[in-house]
């Protein structure tokens, strides 16, 4: 196995406890979310900080498909991707069939940079991408089902790959 293949081994296998984590986490939320603008919780630090804790999962989660996961695919299947940015990645996931619907993951990408980045959001605010977030959870959920069986699909993780 290549050093590249071992990153995507390591990068897959964090992941998947990534993904059950965050799974679970979804489905304990379904009760409670989405949230609407007519029942919006009280503006409390217990509930920015439920708030807070499921936005960090989904911008982990995302950060770590595209940074780590994506990235390691890209360096087995020869897609260069050096000093290239998160959008030119996607693209080059999308032309590789991995990602279907690129519009979708630039607003998966959106939504985890506003809330990984202290831009100060009002509760409104923070509630409005929290739903957001999580209308795409189920989407990176499945893309590392979907990155897994590319792997599997193209042998990319046999000692010698072959497409």
């Amino acid at each position: 196995m290549t050093p590249e293949q071992e990153i995507l081994e390591d990068a897959l296998t964090a992941l998947r406890q990534r993904q059950q984590r965050f799974a679970e986490e979804v489905a304990y939320h379904a009760q409670v979310f989405p949230l609407s603008s007519d029942s919006l919780p009280a503006d409390t630090l217990e509930m920015r900080t439920h708030l807070a804790a499921f936005a960090k999962r989904y911008e982990m989660t995302q950060d770590q498909i595209v940074r780590r996961l994506f990235r390691s695919v890209a360096a087995v299947t020869g897609v260069s991707v050096r000093n290239r940015g998160i959008g030119q990645l996607i693209d080059s996931m999308h032309a590789i069939g991995i990602i279907d619907d690129v519009e979708k993951w630039h607003q998966i990408t959106r939504v985890r940079n506003e809330l990984a980045h202290d831009y100060a959001l009002t509760l409104t605010e923070l509630t409005t991408c929290i739903n957001e977030a999580w209308h795409f959870s189920p989407d990176l959920i499945a893309m590392i089902d979907r990155v897994d069986a590319h792997i599997a699909e193209h042998n990319l993780l046999a000692d010698e790959n072959h497409d």
